[in-house]
């Protein structure tokens, strides 16, 4: 049965992708946060 192996290898890649974006949005998100706080600081430093 290789078709189930190949199946169940692909479900695990594809949760681990899931995963791996997961992570790269919440990086995007606290970036974006962290050039807010940064202009924000520059306002009030000139």
């Amino acid at each position: 049965m290789p078709a189930a192996g190949a199946d169940h290898d692909v479900s695990e890649v594809r949760q681990e992708l899931r995963a791996h974006t997961g992570v790269l949005g919440a990086l995007r998100e606290h970036q974006l946060s962290l050039r807010a706080e940064m202009g924000e600081l520059r306002a009030v430093r000139p």
